[in-house]
This record gives C-alpha cells, structure tokens and sequence, in this order.
C-alpha cells in the first residue's frame, strides 16, 4: 500500500489487505483446529476479534467489502490552500502563473499562505449484517489515528503476525 502510485491502487491494496487478513485467521483455524487445545487457546484472540475496535473493524471492513456494495473507503483529491496572511487579513491577487518547469508563481498585494494536502483515502464506517463499526480510533487500549489507514494496516498485520507466530510456538 505504501508504494501504490494512485488512489484506485491503494484502495486495492488495502482491500487485498483485509482479504488476506482474515484468510491467515481462516487457515490458522484449518491448521490448528483439530488440535483438541486449539478451542481454549485461541478464545482470547477470537474474543478481541471480537471487542477490540481495530480488529473488529478490520473483520467487519472485509465482509462489508466482499459481500455488500458500500464503499469502505473515501477519496480526498490533493488541494492546495491559498489565504490571506498577515495581520491586514485581505490580499488581492493579481496573477498566477504555472511555469514550465511547474513552479506556481503568484502575484499578490498583501501576504499569502499556502499549503498543499496530498491526495489521501480515508476509511468510511462500515455495516456489516446490519450492524454499523465506526472507523476504529483504539487498539489494545492504545489510541490509534483513525485518518491513517497505513498506521491501521500495519497494527492489524502486527496484530496477526504475533498471533500466528504464537500459534506456531504453542502447536508446534
């Protein structure tokens, strides 16, 4: 996802994110399930599956996708901000100019600010069996940012990665 060049890639990576996500609990259940201390040893993480806010929605985020068609995510194009700076609280501007080199050059009476947000996806709430999951703000008690869907992703993967590897050291 943190190299996807464009908005549609990184929502498909995201998407494929959540797909595989839930597939690594699936196949940890078809590895150790028939192992008979697999119901006890797996309940504490089936149970924050469940309660925890991050994980939670990343399940709920999953199915939401595969099985409705609301989108799980919301574009926000790139935009850059132009205002008046500067304790006179106007300015006129007077010409813009975009040079072929691509620097913007702006004439203006009175004192500017500009700032640039880059294009971002932000995750939406999602319903999942009629049942709505805000977008997750927590995680294991710890606040989490809920506009960084890369910070989001790569807690959830560190979430199952020591799950997984948990399971490897307690089956065998």
């Amino acid at each position: 996802m943190s190299s996807s060049e464009s908005l549609e890639a990184f929502e498909d990576h995201w998407k494929e994110f959540l797909r595989r996500l839930e597939r690594s609990w699936s196949k940890a259940e078809a590895q150790f399930g028939s192992n008979e201390r697999w119901s006890g040893w797996q309940g504490r993480f089936s149970r924050a599956r469940k309660k925890d806010p991050l994980l939670s929605y990343l399940r709920h985020a999953r199915n939401a996708d595969e099985h409705t068609i609301a989108p799980i995510t919301e574009r926000k194009e790139s935009q850059l901000l132009i205002r008046a700076a500067g304790p006179e609280g106007r300015s006129h501007i007077k010409r813009i100019r975009i040079g072929e080199d691509g620097m913007l050059m702006i004439e203006a009476d009175g004192s500017l600010e500009l700032s640039f947000q880059p294009y971002q996806s932000f995750l939406l709430p999602v319903v999942n069996r009629g049942n709505s999951f805000p977008v997750p703000t927590r995680h294991l008690d710890s606040a989490i940012d809920p506009t960084n869907v890369l910070s989001i992703a790569k807690a959830g993967l560190e979430y199952y990665s020591n799950f997984l590897a948990e399971a490897e050291v307690f089956f065998g």
